[in-house]
């Protein structure tokens, strides 16, 4: 990059793009030209990043509060009032990452501390009243949808996609040499398939729910259970088969 080029980003960034207001409370919210951000006055922005590249837009509503979210948007956002976005217990910045041509959605009074890591044009829906906790994650390549006063605990996997495509051992090796120290590189969308989470639904802590997956309303999901693909039911309770060996310690 040239020495011009340089300073103009520079110029941009400290006279067009950066919205200085909330660098008092340790936060950096920039806006690039082209870039389309609603944000009213009563909202918090703390402890946080929001980077809105050009082309991407978000909307917040009002009272609104963010908290050590760190937020890539080339995207769509759309936060209804009363939200609150924040890392809670984790030790680190949640990273929320919107693509060009992804819309994620969230609707009123919801806790969101969880991952949310958007990919090739995929949709989110969470609906109004509803928590995700610390160390989850939502992985969608398609379309995640969530409805409302949902409880989503700890360290839970939503994810609507295989995540990598399957090449041959030649073709992966030349895309990890091509791209290394980037590991994994996929330039083509892999295997995906909706999720749907009804309404009113309580996940477990450590609940995977993969691609492909329909849960009805007020179904409870236990401890551990790995759901691939199933149909549930609303108001059914699921939860993994456990099987326990007994040993004699008699001689």
């Amino acid at each position: 990059m040239d020495i011009a080029k340089k300073f103009k980003n520079f110029y941009n960034l400290i006279f067009y793009e950066l919205r200085y207001r909330y660098l008092l409370e340790g936060s950096i919210v920039r806006i690039q030209r082209g870039a389309k951000l609603e944000i009213p006055a009563n909202i918090r922005i703390v402890k946080s990043k929001i980077t809105l590249v050009t082309g991407s837009k978000m909307r917040v509503g009002n009272f609104c509060k963010f908290h050590r979210v760190n937020i890539n948007s080339a995207g769509s956002i759309n936060i209804e009032d009363n939200c609150i976005l924040e890392s809670g217990d984790s030790p680190k910045k949640v990273p929320i990452t919107v693509p060009k041509g992804a819309n994620l959605s969230i609707g009123k009074n919801c806790r969101i501390r969880s991952k949310v890591w958007q990919r090739f044009g995929s949709n989110i829906n969470i609906g109004a009243y509803t928590n995700i906790n610390e160390g989850s994650e939502l992985r969608a390549d398609e379309m995640i949808n969530i409805g409302s006063y949902c409880m989503i605990s700890y360290n839970c996997m939503i994810w609507d996609t295989n995540t990598h495509n399957i090449y041959s051992d030649e073709r992966r090796r030349e895309l990890t040499e091509q791209f290394f120290p980037s590991f994994g590189y996929e330039y083509e969308k892999p295997v995906t398939s909706p999720v749907h989470i009804g309404n009113d639904c309580w996940i477990g802590r450590e609940v995977c729910i993969l691609k492909g997956s329909k849960i009805g309303n007020s179904v409870i999901v236990g401890f551990r259970t790995l759901i691939t693909g199933n149909n549930i039911e609303s108001n059914q309770t699921v939860m993994s088969q456990l099987s326990l060996k007994y040993i004699s310690r008699e001689t």
